[in-house]
């Protein structure tokens, strides 16, 4: 009796009435971007796979004046809203703001300290994590210091008059330091502040060729930094005695370009003997 009265009543639904994908049922839903017209979530999917439809109305469609409704001045209102909203977000987002002021500072740090602040593109991680701020001029660094024997790496924000020795207490004397923190760090605590060497990469470098300079404990941050490039923050190697060696200073050639200079010069005196040899023994015959 069921599918009977589901017949009938399939007879009595006009074309106009039934669903556009399967034209078996009659039309339930009505998508809102292109009209078509569907009976079930299959269809209703089906509809969006074969004709690329979002299932989204367009808000900036045309509307015919006879066609105008009061649904379409709500509709249009509700847009004009969301534009005003996300231009007010725009205008007063983070990054925006943040970029006017880091504008400010970087020309203050160029200009007052000779320290050559460089930043990264937004959405870079290292963008995203730097805290280094302006307050009342005076700069607060954020600073990144790893210790490298230990594969520990930690951040922490100083003002630029501090000393980097004053920074190194605030890691491994008791006291002044976290207790976690300083005992993963107990060898260098062991080998003592004033024998500790720090280093920071030298920017602008190829890849196979890294240097570094190496840092006073007795002056500032900024005092350190004076004619470096820095991007974004600095990233202080607080390294032990022993294995200071690994780090190649800036000016220093490496093993490799000296013996490669060597072997050329080498090469070299070998090329002028033989070539006097040659003289000598061409000198000789003529001789004879």
């Amino acid at each position: 009796m069921a599918t009977e009265d589901t017949d009938s009543n399939l007879e009595q639904t006009g074309l106009s009435e039934r669903c556009e994908i399967c034209k078996d049922q009659a039309f339930k839903y009505k998508c809102p971007r292109c009209l078509t017209k569907s009976c079930s979530l299959q269809c209703v999917q089906k509809h969006k796979q074969e004709q690329n439809c979002n299932g989204l109305r367009d808000k900036t469609a045309f509307v015919k004046i006879k066609d105008f409704t009061d649904i379409h001045l709500l509709s249009d209102y509700r847009f004009l809203e969301d534009v005003g909203r996300k231009v007010y977000s725009a205008t007063n987002d983070n990054a925006y703001t943040r970029s006017r002021k880091n504008a400010k500072m970087m020309r203050v740090i160029n200009k007052h300290h000779g320290v050559q602040l460089r930043f990264l593109p937004y959405g870079s991680s290292k963008r995203r994590r730097n805290g280094t701020h302006m307050k009342q001029r005076n700069i607060m660094w954020l600073t990144e210091w790893i210790f490298p024997q230990v594969e520990a790496k930690h951040t922490k924000k100083f003002y630029k008059d501090i000393t980097l020795h004053s920074c190194l207490e605030t890691f491994l004397v008791p006291g002044e330091s976290d207790p976690v923190i300083r005992h993963k760090l107990k060898p260098y605590a062991q080998a003592g502040i004033d024998n500790l060497k720090l280093f920071m990469k030298v920017e602008d470098r190829p890849a196979n060729s890294v240097r570094f300079y190496e840092l006073s404990h007795d002056k500032t941050i900024t005092e350190n930094l004076q004619g470096k490039v820095v991007i974004e923050y600095p990233t202080i190697h607080v390294v032990l005695p022993e294995d200071a060696k690994r780090y190649r200073m800036i000016g220093e050639e490496s093993s490799e370009d000296t013996s490669d200079s060597s072997s050329d010069s080498a090469s070299e005196t070998d090329s002028d003997e033989s070539s006097s040899d040659k003289e000598v023994i061409a000198k000789t015959n003529s001789n004879t």
